[in-house]
């Protein structure tokens, strides 16, 4: 985080955990993620909700200070808090019961440790 504050030019984001919270909260996309899954598609939701948070992460990338740049990560947040509810719920429509739990193991273990890792890469990246 202090590389970023270098790179931009501003203040030093210190509280990650936090913000990683309050790049969730102003979605409210967990609730209603089956509705829209159902009404829409579950393709189609996950597809646009890798689209928002590849495009919002682009934009991360592009941001020129640290105002813009949490705005983003906000925004960023709000594709990644859809693609979870919407992916678990493709798994359980697609594996059988018996077959439910080792599967989630395998696919969400690596999402499990995107954050720990991201934030590494990233401080490498622009360090």
């Amino acid at each position: 985080m202090p590389a970023i504050s270098e790179v931009t030019q501003g203040p030093s984001v210190q509280h990650e955990g936090g913000a990683r919270q309050l790049q969730a909260e102003p979605c409210g996309v967990h609730s209603n993620q089956r509705m829209d899954a159902d009404r829409f598609g579950t393709r189609r939701v996950f597809a646009s909700a890798i689209g928002i948070f590849t495009l919002r992460s682009l934009l991360c990338g592009v941001s020129s200070d640290i105002r813009l740049l949490v705005a983003c990560r906000v925004l960023q947040g709000c594709g990644g808090a859809m693609m979870v509810p919407v992916g678990r719920l493709t798994l359980g429509r697609t594996f059988a019961k018996s077959e439910l739990i080792r599967t989630m193991g395998f696919v969400f273990i690596p999402a499990m440790a995107a954050p720990t890792l991201g934030p590494i890469a990233g401080g490498l990246i622009v360090g």
